[in-house]
C-alpha cells in the first residue's frame, strides 16, 4: 500500500494535491493591535525576553506571583511568531 507521503510519489501529483492550498497560520494571521517600541528607558522589576511558550508562561507565573511587580516581556517580531506559533508535526507514513 503507497501513500502521498510515501518517497517514491510522482512530484506532478504533489503539485496538483497542494495547488489549491493556502500557506498560512490562522493564529499569526489574524488582524492584531500593533504596539510601537518603547520610545524611551523603560524600568521593570522583571524583564523577560522572547514572547514564546517559555516566555509567556515565564511572565505569566510572576505576574500571578509577585501582581504588585512590573514585568516587561520583549519580542523582535511577534507574540508567538517562531517556533511556539509554528507547527512542530511530522507526518510518516510509518505510523499508519
Amino acid at each position: 500500500m503507497q501513500t502521498i507521503f510515501d518517497a517514491d510519489v510522482d512530484p506532478a501529483l504533489i503539485d496538483r494535491s497542494l495547488a489549491a492550498s493556502i500557506r498560512g497560520s490562522v493564529w499569526l494571521d489574524i488582524p492584531r493591535q500593533d504596539f510601537p517600541p518603547p520610545s524611551g528607558p523603560v524600568t521593570c522589576d522583571l524583564l523577560v525576553i522572547g514572547g514564546g511558550y517559555t516566555g509567556l508562561w515565564s511572565a505569566l507565573h510572576a505576574a500571578r506571583r509577585h501582581p504588585d511587580r512590573r514585568i516587561v516581556v520583549i519580542e523582535a517580531d511577534r507574540i508567538g511568531w517562531a517556533a511556539s506559533g509554528r507547527n512542530g508535526g511530522f507526518v510518516d507514513a510509518s505510523l499508519t
